[in-house]
């Protein structure tokens, strides 16, 4: 297998990517954020009211992603993606109701909410790329700027857009795009060096998933 990766992570998965290059930096070659935290929602939270208003909107969801109606998962896709267009929103929203149960994504939200990675960011030894939008709704830019001048080297990239993941058409492409080429190293290996591996068939649900990205 391969002996170092480059890590993307992306809004709460980026929490993880920072744990895991700071507490192994022999297997970690690059690290990629996007929208990155210090502190989940809740961790940050400034008082009883944020608080509250956090876990209303998780209970909301948990009621609210796997139904027939649309309307329940536009206060959340809209959050995500308020510059988005309509058809965005409903693929996006269509993606939410059929990754993952409810129950999970909550769980899941809940666990990067509470999460706090400040411990780990001066531990980073590998070259890292910060991405963030300037006006995102789920992570304030300012998030990103501590992340960025906490990791030893890192690189902050502020972006043209308010979405937290960029759709098709979005110009923070422009920018996303080229800085990932120059950041990454190119591969020395010629096409012919890869084989060929053998993958199992997708279940029917994995399927879904796959034809909503």
């Amino acid at each position: 297998g391969f002996q170092k990766v480059a890590l993307f992570g992306i809004g709460g998965p980026a929490a993880l990517g920072i744990g895991y290059a700071a507490l192994h930096p022999d297997r970690v070659s690059h690290l990629v954020l996007y929208a990155p935290f210090t502190k989940g929602r809740l961790a940050r939270a400034a008082c009883t009211a944020e608080f509250d208003e956090i876990e209303t909107v998780l209970k909301l969801m948990s009621f609210g992603l796997d139904g027939d109606d649309p309307s329940r998962r536009q206060m959340v896709v809209s959050q995500f993606l308020p510059e988005a267009t309509a058809d965005q929103l409903s693929a996006f929203g269509e993606l939410l109701r059929i990754a993952a149960t409810p129950r999970n994504t909550v769980d899941s939200l809940r666990a990067w909410y509470k999460s706090d990675v400040t411990a780990y960011l001066d531990k980073i030894r590998c070259p890292t790329l910060v991405f963030h939008p300037r006006g995102g709704f789920r992570v304030p830019l300012e998030e990103g700027r501590v992340v960025a001048n906490s990791i030893p080297g890192a690189k902050l990239i502020s972006l043209t857009t308010r979405n937290t993941y960029p759709p098709d058409g979005d110009p923070a492409w422009d920018q996303i795009a080229p800085e990932i080429e120059a950041f990454l190293p190119c591969s020395d290996r010629s096409p012919a060096d890869n084989t060929e591996r053998s993958t199992a068939p997708l279940t029917e649900r994995e399927q879904r998933i796959f034809d909503g990205v």
